[in-house]
């Protein structure tokens, strides 16, 4: 096994604790979207609404959300040190969400990835773990639509999928409420 496969499993690894340290707190059944983004991209950078800014309506992914959510974030995190908006200091990253109607229905979650003002973007030659997670696994695995679009200005990550799909339910909070 090779150091750089060892060190990138690892920070992989890292990123799925991060989301699962979320759902084991208090016997939740599901994370804020917020703090799936926070835990996420704090290792990369302060969320601070300048250089990264993280807005959204106060929403509860579910556990199989807030677990795939959770690693698409840090591929996407990984990516822009590696190339994008987090390899030079002028650029900045935007995470939004919101619930509104989509292709796939009258009320979808949208999570949206957009870099800024960063080096001149190239989509990938190759295809590796990191673009499975973000093009296919994801967007199947939440039986949702992925777009991920490479400007020259900067990536742009799209994810719509139905809000019954991915948010935590009143009866799940009820359940894990539970004695």
């Amino acid at each position: 096994m090779s150091k750089s496969f060892q060190t990138v499993f690892s920070q992989r690894l890292n990123g799925l604790s991060r989301s699962l340290d979320l759902l084991v707190e208090d016997g939740k059944c599901g994370a804020a979207v917020s703090d799936v983004v926070c835990c996420q991209l704090e290792p990369f950078g302060k969320i601070d609404g300048v250089r990264i800014s993280a807005t959204g309506p106060g929403l509860m992914l579910n556990q199989n959300a807030t677990q795939n959510i959770g690693l698409a974030l840090h591929e996407l995190a990984t990516n822009a040190v590696k190339y994008g908006a987090l390899s030079v200091q002028e650029d900045t990253i935007e995470v939004a969400w919101q619930i509104r109607p989509g292709a796939l229905g009258s009320a979808c979650f949208h999570l949206t990835w957009r870099e800024r003002n960063g080096p001149e973007v190239k989509a990938p030659q190759h295809s590796g773990f990191g673009q499975v997670v973000l093009q296919r696994m994801t967007g199947v695995t939440l039986g949702g639509l992925v777009e991920h679009e490479f400007y020259p200005s900067g990536v742009v990550w799209t994810l719509e999928v139905l809000a019954a799909a991915v948010l935590a339910s009143k009866a799940d909070d009820s359940a894990s409420a539970a004695p």
